[in-house]
């Protein structure tokens, strides 16, 4: 067993790859021309829809509040958000892009800049953006069944770089024989995160952010994977890399149904403490590491979603407040799940883009 994980590690192992996936170009091109157009429709429709759906649960659970509603609805705040988000403006120049988009965004009434700003922090507009999240997993929750987690890092700064600062960060470890699920930091830290995303339609099912020094990966773990099977209770494959090749991990995993796919270290030991999922899996490695690997390597799904948003969204996070940040990152990645969304209605006929308006 040690023996085929120092070959993977050393790229040694002689694996057979999978077979490269036909795209229907026409089809993709079609989408591209499409996609800005098809994005604020999938905004105007997926918002509206969650509003609905939080309103539904308050007049169930909650007393009917006092005094005049808000003048300005958080529905409204959130598609303005979303569509900023998606077109990579500041406040100021979304203001403008309010008038403009109006009507394609159903908006109800006009805001200033600041109303947009308070946004980033209003508890309304953060329930709605979890209520969105569950609807863009809606139309593949029964479809997508295997899931990769990994972390990243969003810029704060021009200069700043993540992989840099995560080469670096394995640089000196390996240096100091020293090992942390820390994220990078310089003068300015990151704003890390840890997404799920499932391999086949590339949507974040859950997401966690923070903008908090000496935070680590790992311990983001928990809330991004309880989240994420609450939306696919039917999730059989978690993939994940040697970071989360630990048997506390496996074993919530395992808890849940699922069958944990993480590549070990080279000094593993098939000691089970316990764990009877990190045996199972090790001794996957060991009977079939081809099946093994073939799952495995989907796992570079995780960094094919980040790479198509560090292009998408190439400028840093400006905000100051900790969690007018973490904002910004949720809307970054509600923004690709609904941009996903316009390629998977021409790319994946297979898919029916329909959303319940029941939570």
């Amino acid at each position: 067993m040690q023996e085929i994980v120092n070959d993977v590690r050393e790229k040694q192992f002689d694996y057979k790859p999978r077979e490269e996936k036909k795209i229907n170009w026409r089809a993709y091109n079609t989408a591209q021309y499409r996609e800005m157009a098809e994005t604020l429709d999938f905004i105007r429709k997926l918002v509206d829809l969650a509003e609905e759906r939080v309103a539904a649960r308050k007049r169930k659970h909650e007393q009917k509040p006092f005094g005049r509603p808000p003048v300005i609805p958080a529905s409204d705040v959130l598609k303005v958000l979303l569509m900023q988000t998606y077109l990579n403006q500041g406040n100021r120049v979304a203001e403008g892009l309010e008038i403009l988009f109006k009507d394609r965004l159903g908006l109800r009434t006009e805001f200033s800049y600041k109303e947009i700003e308070r946004g980033y922090e209003d508890v309304e507009v953060r329930k709605l953006i979890n209520e969105v999240r569950k609807l863009t997993n809606e139309p593949v929750k029964d479809k997508e069944k295997t899931f990769s987690i990994d972390g990243t890092g969003n810029k704060t700064a021009t200069k700043q770089h993540y992989q840099s600062a995560r080469s670096k960060q394995h640089t000196d470890q390996a240096t100091t024989n020293t090992e942390t699920d820390e994220f990078p930091h310089g003068d300015k830290p990151f704003v890390a995160s840890v997404g799920v995303i499932g391999v086949k339609y590339k949507l974040y099912a859950s997401w966690a952010a923070t903008s908090q020094r000496g935070r680590g990966e790992l311990s983001m773990f928990n809330e991004a994977f309880t989240d994420a099977i609450r939306i696919h209770p039917n999730m059989e494959l978690f993939l994940g890399d040697g970071l989360y090749a630990k048997r506390p991990i496996c074993d919530k995993v395992g808890e849940a149904g699922v069958k944990p796919v993480f590549l070990p270290a080279r000094n593993v030991t098939m000691k089970k403490k316990k764990v009877k999922e990190w045996v199972e899996m090790l001794s996957w490695i060991v009977d079939d590491p081809q099946g093994f690997l073939e799952a495995y390597h989907m796992r570079s799904i995780s960094e094919t979603g980040y790479s198509m948003d560090k292009r998408a969204f190439p400028k840093p996070i400006y905000k100051r407040l900790p969690y007018r940040k973490n904002t910004v990152s949720s809307l970054r990645y509600l923004v690709h799940n609904i941009k996903q969304l316009a390629y998977i209605k021409h790319l994946c006929k297979e898919i029916e883009l329909t959303f319940s308006n029941r939570a």
